[in-house]
């Protein structure tokens, strides 16, 4: 599941920051302030997705330490039982 975070994210992001300056490209002969525009623009939702994968990376790590301790506990000798038998 967190692989899956993680290359959506990576995607959106890439896609917003490398299209963003490749539709610049494309506006650039007919408005360079547009496309300038257009490039920062995809650069700070870029920038802003980025930071947003980082702190809900570190938020899930946070959650699976707090949780995972109690889940060994609980299926820990139910997981003992079934290597046995």
């Amino acid at each position: 599941m967190e692989w899956v975070l993680k290359v959506g994210f990576r995607a959106i992001i890439v896609a917003f920051r490398y299209g963003g300056w490749l539709v610049s490209h494309i506006v650039r002969p007919f408005s360079a302030s547009k496309a300038t525009l257009i490039r920062s623009k995809s650069k700070s939702i870029a920038t802003s997705l980025e930071a947003v994968k980082t702190y809900s990376q570190s938020a899930i790590y946070v959650q699976l330490r707090k949780v995972l301790p109690d889940v060994i506990a609980q299926d820990l000798p139910r997981i003992i039982v079934n290597l046995i038998i």
